[in-house]
């Protein structure tokens, strides 16, 4: 049986974990001030479509499902604004249903302690809401919140009032959050107990008058910076990091690697894209400065810095190699310029999570992490220029709109699109998989390289598979999936609460999409497939994104 593939990534993340497990206030950060909090993630049921064999009608039962939570909320106008709101109900009165769905199998979790006793609660991650909520059921699913073990915890105030406990500094925080507790003869009440935790940007979306667990941290002192990133470490396991990212850490722990093996082999890293021609024609379209060339522009999120190139050159003299014929090999220059600028024995300052990412402002309507992609590769051959984008962990793939998944298959020699009903779905030969690139602010990062792992052994199908289509065939289904949100019937935009909101509508204006007003048209979602191997840093205070690969 061959053995497992273990990234470098993997054996990172994994030193990390281990660290986070051990870390007092001390070793939590090199860098004054507070350091970033490290909460370890899982995935609960397990990996997304383990099986080398794909499971068509799970496939389309998972897709429709991921789309219905797009179609939870509505776009309003608000003053000159255009955000988006929980949809409510028919009647107007308040919002039709949560949003976040806690004890759902397929989402990322972190287990969060709370009160005297430090009772585990998982913690459902959901993007695309606001609040941090506990729910407390009479069913045995779950972890639930007990307040008679919490000193704080009033029968009256609203909201709550407890303590979490933070591991990466051994102390307790002061936190408040709304505490749901369903009635017994309700159907809610049928639903596994835990919490929800909302990473949405904008306080539209959120359904509860309490802050967000990032602004509470930031308040009582615990975090620098109202940030937060995402970084997998495999398809069940993974790292939230709040106030900062992974980077710093991993720079530690990579430098201990390199002093054990002598060296530290480094993944592909991110390319700068020179498109003159759609530069200009994006500049003179109105597009931000930072949305083209963000990173390099800005100053922030820019290159690590440099070594001095003559110790460089010296360097790589003196660690040529002899091939079996006697002759000297010359190591290539870019990739060991690279290991050196990222080798922390001699780093003046360790990365951190304003060092060496690439941002994307946030656009549209306010509420989601949505950007600009502005370029998919294929191969080496942009294929899609200026792609619209919402950023979803809890996605399983990446949803594609109808035209660009036709254009992006039509790239892959041999893909074809699947007969019905599973037409949203498209095949490619699996021992020709594509190597694929996205593009933000002017650099393009390779996304869902290398192999999946079955057990103890590698499947042939590449992290870009979702499995064989059947089990003798040649052809496996492809993680980019085609969706069809907001394409459709018209349907009337929701008409605003003043005569000013009307104007600025429009009161005969009409959308294309049966989902009606979430702007979906056109707009593909990066879900969990994007996030293994690259880090992803979200700034909620100057909404955007940071992208890098580890």
């Amino acid at each position: 049986m061959p053995r497992a593939r273990v990234s470098v990534l993997e054996c990172l993340l994994l030193g990390l974990l281990a660290l986070i497990a051990t870390a007092g206030p001390a070793s939590s950060s090199s860098s004054e001030g507070p350091p970033t909090l490290h909460f370890p993630l899982y995935r609960r049921g397990g990996s997304f479509a383990p099986n080398r064999t794909a499971d068509l009608d799970f496939l389309k039962e998972q897709l429709n499902f991921a789309e219905g939570r797009f179609n939870l909320t509505q776009r309003e106008v608000k003053g000159n604004r255009v955000v988006r709101a929980p949809k409510k109900r028919d009647d107007g009165t308040g919002a039709s249903q949560l949003i976040g769905e806690i004890g759902r199998l397929g989402n990322w979790v972190a287990t969060f302690r709370l009160g005297g006793a430090k009772q585990p609660i998982q913690t459902d991650l959901d993007m695309l809401t606001g609040d941090f909520v506990i729910r407390s059921t009479s069913s045995p699913s779950g972890t639930k919140f007990d307040e008679f073990f919490s000193e704080s915890y009033g029968a009256a105030n609203f909201p709550k009032l407890t303590a979490l406990y933070l591991p990466s500094l051994r102390q307790n925080v002061p936190i408040q959050f709304p505490h749901c507790k369903p009635p017994k003869q309700s159907r809610e009440t049928l639903g596994a107990s835990g919490g929800v935790l909302g990473l949405a940007p904008a306080t539209s979306l959120k359904q509860m008058k309490v802050d967000s667990l990032i602004e509470q941290l930031m308040d009582n002192g615990m975090i620098e910076y109202d940030v937060f990133s995402i970084t997998l470490l495999n398809g069940e396991e993974g790292l939230l990091s709040v106030g900062g990212t992974a980077a710093e850490s991993m720079a530690m722990i990579e430098d201990k690697i390199e002093r054990f093996l002598g060296k530290s082999p480094q993944p592909k890293a991110a390319e700068e894209v020179n498109d003159p021609d759609q530069d200009a024609a994006d500049l003179a379209n109105g597009a931000p400065q930072e949305l083209v060339q963000g990173g390099a522009q800005k100053g922030v999120g820019g290159k690590l810095q440099k070594r001095d190139k003559e110790a460089d050159e010296d360097s790589v003299k003196q660690d040529s190699l002899e091939d079996k014929g006697g002759k000297q090999v010359q190591p290539d220059l870019s990739k060991r310029s690279r290991q050196k600028q990222q080798k922390p024995v001699e780093h003046k300052v360790q990365p951190s999570w304003k060092d060496d990412w690439k941002w994307s402002p946030i656009e549209g309507a306010e509420g989601w992490w949505q950007t600009l992609m502005r370029g998919v590769w294929t191969d080496g051959v942009k294929v899609l220029k200026n792609q619209p984008c919402v950023i979803d962990i809890s996605t399983p793939f990446i949803l594609a709109p109808p035209q660009a998944a036709k254009t992006f298959y039509a790239s892959i020699s041999g893909s074809h699109r699947l007969p019905a009903p599973y037409q949203s779905f498209y095949a490619f030969p699996c021992n020709n998989p594509p190597q694929i690139h996205v593009e933000f602010s002017g650099w393009r990062f390779p996304t869902m390289r290398g192999y999946k792992s079955y057990g103890l052994s590698n499947g042939p199908n590449g992290k870009f598979s979702l499995g064989k289509v059947t089990e003798e065939s040649g052809y496996c289904v492809g993680a980019i999936v085609e969706t069809k949100m907001g394409v459709g019937d018209l349907a009337p935009v929701k008409k605003g609460h003043s005569r000013k909101e009307d104007t600025l509508r429009g009161l005969g204006s009409l959308e294309s999409g049966m989902l009606a007003g979430n702007g979906m048209r056109d707009v593909w979602v990066l879900g969990e497939p994007i996030f293994r191997g690259l880090g992803l840093v979200f700034d909620m205070k100057a909404k955007k994104v940071g992208f890098r690969t580890y």
